[in-house]
């Protein structure tokens, strides 16, 4: 919606609005995740040929050291008095991003120190999981990382190579094919192994039919768009932690499609799970 990008003085004083009126609480702050059905107007990097595979979120902030730059500044100096300040890196494909990210972050806090200018010091730095790559890496990654996010969106439409928001491959975007399933249950499982906080975020976060399955493999912390929030709070009471667990055994160990989709089918109807609360723009 602007022409131009935002200075580091206006996001400063966005982002302590934010943290002063949240104060006492935790606040994660997700880095500018621009990119295929998000871009600026003001920057001609975001407009390619293949977006969903281009120079996005993290990999154009990366070529874009001033804009990523501006960012962290703002933010640090305006969580000086936070206490749970926690900063989410989009878009990691390998360890080596995450670092290189994470030491930015640092390059940032140092500058602000020689500059006198009060931020805070200890900011959590957490990654958020899209990209299938990192399945093979993960426990390495849990172990670097603060806190972890599975975006189920991106993560979904990559695994299955389905754009999910076209119409002609809705029969390919199905989050309950075995490979999307038994992924999430790795990724969870390293992140439970590092004692590393792990949360989901996405459409699948508020589909009802899923919640017991995530509850399952270990999922404790949903991110979701307020109006959700009540219906996602209810399922999550119909359930005792021991039936989720078994329940999602019964998922992990089906090969098809369409005995995954009985198994969602048969658990949906006796529970009532068949709503999926809808989608927002804010799902990503």
């Amino acid at each position: 919606m602007r022409s131009a990008v935002p200075s580091e003085e206006e996001q400063f004083h966005v982002y302590k609005r934010l943290f002063d009126e949240m104060a006492g609480k935790e606040v994660t702050i997700r880095l500018l995740d621009i990119g295929s059905d998000k871009l600026l107007a003001y920057h001609d990097d975001t407009v390619e040929t293949n977006p969903a595979l281009g120079l996005r979120a993290l990999r154009f902030l990366f070529h874009h050291r001033d804009i990523f730059n501006q960012q962290l500044r703002a933010i640090l100096r305006a969580a000086v008095n936070s206490e749970k300040p926690r900063i989410m890196l989009p878009m990691i494909s390998s360890l080596d991003d995450f670092i290189k990210a994470r030491r930015i972050v640092y390059g940032c806090r140092a500058e602000l120190e020689q500059e006198g200018l009060p931020h805070h010091h200890k900011p959590l730095i957490g990654a958020l999981i899209e990209l299938p790559c990192v399945i093979e890496i993960m426990d390495e990654l849990a172990a670097e990382a603060d806190f972890l996010s599975i975006g189920t969106n991106d993560f979904i439409q990559y695994l299955l190579a389905a754009d999910r928001t076209n119409e002609k491959m809705a029969e390919y975007y199905q989050p309950y094919h075995p490979a999307v399933l038994r992924s999430l249950s790795k990724i969870v499982n390293s992140a439970r192994y590092r004692n590393t906080e792990i949360s989901v975020c996405g459409e699948l976060a508020h589909d009802l039919k899923y919640i017991p399955f995530l509850l399952g493999i270990g999922i404790r912390n949903f991110s979701v768009y307020p109006k959700f929030l009540p219906a996602v709070q209810k399922t999550i009471g119909k359930f005792k932690l021991s039936d989720a667990k078994i329940y999602a055994n019964r998922l992990l160990k089906q090969n098809f499609l369409t005995g995954s989709k009985e198994v969602l089918q048969r658990l949906s109807r006796k529970h009532g799970l068949n709503e999926t609360g809808g989608s927002s723009e804010y799902d990503q």
